[in-house]
């Protein structure tokens, strides 16, 4: 029934095309703030962008599903390296610190000395 068609992929038209990029974590960029991201894709390449279930669904002629599929590959990429650049820098020290170890200060960072969040209250 019309349930069922409504959770899945929308169906091209004749003569149209459609393409499924996977977002992930980057489904908030594609969007953009109340969607002004995906209007403006969909202005600039004359696609129907649908986002769902994690997904980007690109609907339209060649020409233009091709473009706006390269355009939020783009965006999907660029998240993918500011994520893994991110990681990085967070995995820079050894698991067992906090954030509060990372504070030069003269105590080995045990977990047991004084001070930082575990100190609150007392």
């Amino acid at each position: 029934g019309a349930i069922g068609e409504e959770s899945g992929p929308p169906k091209p038209a004749a003569g149209e095309v459609i393409e499924a990029v996977q977002l992930g974590a980057s489904t908030g960029s594609v969007i953009g703030k109340g969607g002004s991201n995906v209007t403006k894709l969909q202005t600039e390449t004359g696609a129907k962008l649908t986002v769902k279930n994690g997904f980007c669904y690109i609907v339209g002629k060649k020409d233009a599903v091709a473009k706006a599929k390269t355009a939020v590959d783009a965006i999907v990429d660029k998240d993918l390296k500011f994520a893994a650049a991110r990681d990085a820098v967070n995995e820079a020290p050894p698991p067992e610190w906090t954030a509060e170890d990372n504070l030069p200060d003269e105590t080995p960072a045990t977990g047991e000395e004084w001070g930082g969040a575990s100190a609150e209250g007392w």
